[in-house]
């Protein structure tokens, strides 16, 4: 029998074309290359918030030469050219690294030789590592940024580059057709990808919890307090954590995040106690009144504070309790971590110990004639009385709440309460607690966060950095520790918008001008865009939030109560499992029976086969396109050559490199 000859494409095939040869092909490489070029630049996109310019700049500077080099392939670069730019390249990138093997030099080196990898696209082999490396660079994104949008910006360009490969190698240049190729390619792959997540054995902790961290500090507290900390962390529009309350929420006024409590000051500087100082922790207040349960999402900011609804009532394992009741994890917060608090509204505390009276009442030195002289008007007073008579001084005497306060170097508590009179939470914070010690008055100051927005789609407290606060604690007999806010008698508007956020991050409720001073902003009845932009955010923000916490934070522990859970069900389970899984084989069989009719090449070919039908020639099931266009030659002698064109055209396309369907539709279209 005679047998069909198929045109032979060679598998060392240049991806760039030179010009004036074979146009149609040369075409086709350029629109491919260039497509995947542009999904490149895309994959690359999102370290241009991680790495330094230079890494980007030197894949950039690739990447452009690639593309010129498409139209002009002389252009490429030899390969003495190569080892000299991989040198340079390679130098330029531990220069700026100052030598350090960190994260971001290693993801650096990769991104570069990637871009040094497009130099050498002259194979298809060159291509298929290009694609893979590519690959492997959107991996290395989740060592920054595990968020749900970064994990639907991966989804995307893994997809993307499913269809690179897919025009590479398919029949048709289209991309609508890539399209479909490559979801019919993933739709399969999820139901997987969701078992291996629940079910296949894994790390304690996240993987991305491996000792990759670049050892940069984030956005946050400090380990002490002095003027200016804290005034930087209020323009700063970062997560802190997100709290989730299991019942009731706690009224505004009690949203007080305790994390630090600050006994010992300088002169400027307050410092919290030596990990030495011999206190009792052994035994929490006993807590009264509203019990308060909730778990947080507490962002990594690489220090082991950790933060609870004033003071805790319980410890969660990961944590220890200082003796000042404040939570400590017992390792550093360099990952995403949960823990559940519980919190009351009230404690009954014990009486103060001799060294703890002594703590809560040190000062550097002597205090000034005017702070003594001042403090003497509340002397005669009870303890109540004289922090409200130091509240009062606050609120009558012209202090004002500013970000931007003068600088005071010298005898800092004195000038700001007789001179300037303008600062933030920080300041009124220490001199509050330095006027109540020169009382007599054992009192102390306190870190934290205060407030948050309480988002009503997730109904959780999201708290930003810019919610970082300073306030104090004063022992009062009978009651024992007793909040006091000196800054709220200040700026009480200030105060109010931080405690009842009415929408995402404060930008939005202040308006901090070159002055510093914090003006109220009237806000009328939002328009139709406001009403869509809060909205989203707090739609996205709830997704964001799940995503954490039941993605993101699943670990061995949620897998063994999830393997518990299906052992009680386990009999429901199989049968249901079985009749999806059969269900989904059945769907999916049909669904590539309708998918494998999309493709444009076999569409042409049923409709060659149909034209031979109404002449009597059926082609079985068990023939090959060969043996049928033989035997169809023989029975239609007057109509063979075109037979055998159309038959050579359908299987160069169907098997070989070639792609145009362009001559196979023309000839089927002659066929009478």
């Amino acid at each position: 029998m005679a047998s069909v000859i198929i045109e032979k494409v060679p598998y060392r095939h240049s991806i760039y074309a030179k010009p004036g040869t074979r146009s149609g092909d040369i075409l086709h490489e350029i629109h491919k290359t260039r497509f995947f070029l542009w999904v490149l630049m895309g994959v690359i996109f999102p370290h241009l918030f991680h790495l330094p310019w230079l890494h980007l700049a030197v894949f950039t500077w690739f990447w452009g030469w690639c593309w010129i080099s498409i139209s002009h392939p002389k252009r490429l670069p030899s390969r003495f050219v190569l080892i000299l730019l991989t040198l340079v390249s390679t130098a330029g990138i531990l220069i700026v690294s100052r030598g350090n093997l960190t994260l971001e030099t290693s993801i650096g080196l990769l991104i570069a030789g990637l871009g040094l990898k497009l130099l050498e696209l002259k194979q298809r082999r060159d291509f298929y590592i290009t694609v893979f490396l590519a690959w492997f660079v959107i991996l290395t994104q989740f060592l920054f940024d595990q968020s749900l949008w970064m994990a639907g910006y991966a989804i995307l360009f893994s997809l993307l580059l499913s269809m690179v490969l897919i025009l590479q190698n398919g029949h048709s240049v289209r991309l609508k057709a890539a399209l479909n190729t490559a979801l019919w390619i993933f739709l399969p792959a999820l139901p997987l990808m969701v078992l291996f997540f629940l079910f296949f054995p894994r790390l304690p902790g996240p993987f991305w919890s491996l000792p990759l961290a670049n050892g940069h500090a984030k956005t946050g507290l400090s380990n002490f307090m002095e003027p200016g900390a804290i005034s930087q962390l209020s323009q700063s529009s970062e997560i802190a954590f997100r709290v989730e309350f299991h019942g009731d929420l706690p009224p505004p006024s009690q949203r007080y995040w305790r994390t630090q409590v600050f006994w010992q000051f300088d002169g400027r500087r307050w410092s919290p106690l030596p990990d030495e100082t011999n206190l009792t922790a052994d035994s929490l207040p006993k807590g009264e009144g509203k019990p308060f349960r909730y778990t947080v999402t507490l962002e990594p900011h690489y220090q082991n504070w950790l933060f609870s609804l004033g003071l805790p009532a319980s410890v969660p394992k990961l944590a220890i309790l200082t003796p000042d009741w404040t939570l400590k994890s017992r390792k550093t917060i360099d990952e995403r971590v949960l823990y559940t608090v519980t919190s009351y509204s009230s404690y009954q505390f014990s009486p103060l110990t001799i060294k703890e009276r002594e703590l809560a009442l040190q000062l550097p030195a002597s205090p000034s004639r005017k702070i003594r002289s001042l403090v003497a008007q509340w002397q005669q007073k009870n303890p109540e009385d004289i922090a409200q008579a130091a509240m009062d001084f606050f609120r009558l005497n012209g202090f004002v709440y500013t970000l931007n306060p003068p600088a005071l170097q010298q005898n800092f508590i004195e000038r700001f309460l007789f001179e300037t009179r303008q600062g933030f939470c920080e300041h009124y914070a220490a001199a509050f607690v330095y006027l109540m010690r020169v009382a007599g008055l054992p009192a102390r100051v306190v870190g934290g966060y205060m407030g948050g927005y309480f988002n009503p789609v997730g109904h959780f407290i999201e708290v930003y950095q810019a919610n970082a606060h300073a306030w104090t604690e004063i022992w009062i007999p009978g009651k024992g520790w007793t909040r006091y806010d000196p800054t709220q008698v200040v700026a009480p508007a200030y105060l109010d918008r931080t405690l009842n956020m009415p929408v995402p991050g404060l930008t939005d409720l202040l308006d901090l001008h070159a002055s510093g001073h914090v003006l109220n902003r009237h806000i009328g009845t939002p328009n139709v865009w406001q009403k869509f932009r809060y909205e989203f955010l707090n739609l996205w923000s709830a997704a964001n939030h799940s995503w954490h916490r039941w993605v993101l934070g699943f670990g061995v522990q949620d897998q063994q109560q999830l393997w518990q859970w299906l052992r009680f069900w386990k009999f429901i389970f199989i049968w249901v499992g079985t009749a999806i899984f059969a269900t989904g084989v059945i769907v999916w069989l049909l669904l590539s029976r309708i998918g494998s009719k999309t493709d444009p090449v076999q569409q042409l070919y049923q409709k060659f086969l149909r034209k031979l039908a109404k002449q009597g020639l059926s082609k079985t099931t068990t023939e090959s396109p060969s043996d049928f266009a033989n035997r169809a030659r023989m029975l239609c002698p007057h109509q063979a050559a075109l037979i055998q064109k159309i038959t050579m055209e359908y299987l160069t396309l169907r098997y070989g490199r070639k792609s145009d369907d362009k001559q196979l539709r023309k000839l089927i279209s002659q066929f009478k």
